[in-house]
């Protein structure tokens, strides 16, 4: 990732970590188990949300098969992990 894509994933995580619950997941584990490293994540009403930062203005297109369904893996492990349910959001950043 760019400089600029890494300052704009890092300010997304600073606006969303104000206004929601954090949670630091390892991605070491996470690639350990197969699944997709996670970018940001926090909890909100009582449902964890899984953010992908896209520096393309694409956004999902721009992803390929393989780490979508990584990501998918990370979203179903950590679900049955917390027992809650978990969304996943990708944002493309302009």
């Amino acid at each position: 990732m760019s400089k600029k894509g890494l300052e704009k994933e890092r300010l997304l995580s600073f606006k969303l970590h104000q206004k929601y619950t954090p949670l630091l997941i390892s991605s070491q584990l996470l690639r350990r188990l197969g699944c997709g490293q996670i970018d940001i994540s926090y909890v909100s009403n009582n449902e964890l949300v899984i953010v992908e930062s896209k520096s393309s203005g694409v956004g999902v297109s721009s992803m390929g098969k393989v780490q979508l369904k990584r990501l998918e893996r990370s979203v179903a492990l950590l679900s049955s992990l917390l027992s809650m349910p978990v969304k996943l959001k990708i944002i493309a950043k302009r």
